[in-house]
């Protein structure tokens, strides 16, 4: 019998998508599946339309709970999943017919992880594989640069791997990053699969799209919570590597300062400033950190005037 996939969908207020997600779920080629639907506290009929597929398909299973974000909603998820493998899916995605049945005959030539190569942040510089699988040390270098996926969405993981990792629940930005950046580093190698199975909604109101806040900012934590880790510390050139992961989600923080200063409260101002002061040494001297992040950054260190006046920089930097 085929491995059970257990594939975790979070949901909060996603009426508007979560037919066509659900459905592309449970018409997938691979059969032996169970859909793990997890409503984090939605306030439209996001939990009707769950217990509509419930009545219909024994396949899915509900978990219904008080709204505490996506990484909470992800990680009840793992905590009751029976799968062999683990997959996720945003509720406003949707998915290709035969993405698990790819994915799973890849995962078990003998990896820990497949992951849908193209789907990155750095978009023009995607890396041209002609491989089948890369070593951890290669994602992770890979990763750190943001040329390498960061999305759950993108990765089919083994039970094995993930069971006892979880998201943290106090990053609300690039939490993603983070837990991948500590899957990959138990995995002795990676599959990578090029196919387009993936269909991307770009929601206008998800944080991605949202001015400053500081659950936004809590992005700039995940170096610190990394840069402990053993393995990076063990080998030099991740840890330098991972200064442009560093610099791009200042970036990302003061990019979307820039589009909030006619209402941003002036506490921001402060912590950016003290966060670009922070980083600045190492950002400056960094081989691996582009010039025009370390020029914004050094600005965004004088204070918020100078932040204000760099709008018109951070245009050409590629958002988040």
């Amino acid at each position: 019998m085929k491995p059970l996939i257990s594939i975790i969908v979070p949901i909060y207020n996603s009426e508007k998508y979560l037919d066509r997600c659900v459905n592309s779920i449970l018409l997938q080629t691979y059969e032996n599946i169970e859909l793990i639907l997890v409503n984090d506290g939605s306030t439209d009929s996001s939990l009707l339309i769950c217990e509509k597929y419930k009545l219909m398909d024994s396949r899915v299973k509900i978990i219904n709970k008080v709204n505490e974000g996506v990484s909470s909603a992800r990680n009840c998820g793992i905590d009751i999943a029976k799968g062999d493998l683990i997959g996720f899916v945003d509720s406003d995605d949707y998915i290709d017919k035969e993405m698990y049945n790819i994915l799973s005959k890849k995962i078990l030539e003998d990896t820990d992880l497949v992951v849908l190569i193209s789907h990155t942040i750095n978009r023009s510089e995607l890396l041209d594989f002609d491989i089948d699988y890369i070593s951890r040390d290669e994602a992770l270098f890979y990763l750190f640069q943001l040329k390498f996926p960061t999305s759950l969405w993108a990765y089919l993981y083994k039970r094995d791997i993930i069971e006892k990792t979880r998201l943290n629940e106090k990053i609300h930005f690039f939490e993603d990053f983070e837990f991948n950046s500590k899957i990959i580093m138990k995995a002795q190698k990676v599959n990578l699969c090029r196919s387009s199975l993936y269909n991307y909604e770009i929601n206008e109101t998800s944080i991605n799209s949202q001015k400053i806040s500081y659950k936004k900012m809590s992005c700039l934590n995940i170096y610190d919570n990394l840069k402990n880790e053993q393995y990076i510390n063990d080998n030099l050139n991740l840890k330098k590597s991972s200064e442009y992961f560093r610099s791009h989600f200042i970036i990302s923080v003061i990019i979307s300062l820039s589009n909030s200063l006619d209402v941003v409260d002036k506490a921001y101002f402060k912590l950016i400033k003290n966060s670009s002061k922070e980083k600045l040494r190492d950002v400056l001297t960094s081989k691996y950190v582009p010039i025009k992040y370390k020029i914004v950054i050094l600005l965004s260190s004088f204070g918020p005037k100078i932040t204000a006046k760099s709008i018109n920089l951070l245009r050409g930097i590629n958002k988040d």
